[in-house]
């Protein structure tokens, strides 16, 4: 196997290792796959993706600008360093990855979902604009026909984000339709919130 097959393999392997959840063993198989073959724009998102995932967003950062370096279209790298840089609550930034990612792709439906979440959510009033966020969040719904729960959560936040707290029990409520979700406390927490007249997090 030459090289490149060599990448090819390690990027495999820090793919099915991310898919279990075994984030920091997943880098590791993504260092090897990067350092075989240094314009692996794929491997780089998927570090970060995976730095992402346990919450070392500022090693994450650099993989996901690597990866738009590398291709300045990639919109799965664009969504993703968007949610870095809000959990890092640099808004400004987020925003514009996610606005950008929608740009080049009108029909993903992921970056029209993290902007509604943001923007009903986001820690910092001066950020939240609810009715663009319900806006965004029906869009994100009918482009994947209203089947990922993960949307309907964030319609429901951004209705309660506009005081529509009827209409985000509803969303709230079928998103708890999956056992997963309904398990979540996070879940719990929001749906009790919107039942008592408050938007998450409160203000």
């Amino acid at each position: 196997m030459g090289q490149s097959g060599d990448a090819d393999a390690a990027f495999q392997r820090g793919v099915e290792l991310q898919e279990i959840g075994r984030f920091a063993e997943a880098i590791k198989a993504y260092d090897e796959a990067i350092r075989l073959g240094s314009s692996f724009l794929v491997a780089y998102n998927n570090r970060g993706a995976a730095y992402g995932a346990i919450k070392q967003y500022e090693r994450a950062i650099p993989d996901f600008d690597r990866a738009i370096e590398l291709n300045p279209k990639y919109t799965e790298a664009y969504c993703n360093r968007g949610a870095a840089f809000g959990a890092l609550k640099q808004y400004d930034r987020a925003i514009g990855d996610f606005d950008k990612a929608i740009q080049l792709d009108p029909k993903y439906a992921r970056a029209y979902n993290n902007l509604a979440w943001l923007l009903a959510t986001a820690e910092n009033p001066s950020i939240r604009d609810g009715r663009r966020a319900v806006e965004l969040a029906l869009k994100a719904c009918d482009l994947s026909a209203c089947q990922d729960t993960y949307l309907l959560d964030t319609l429901a936040a951004a209705y309660a984000r506009v005081g529509n707290f009827a209409k985000a029990v509803e969303w709230q409520s079928k998103a708890m339709a999956n056992p997963q979700r309904a398990l979540d406390s996070d879940t719990q927490v929001r749906l009790k919130s919107y039942r008592e007249g408050k938007a998450w997090p409160a203000e």
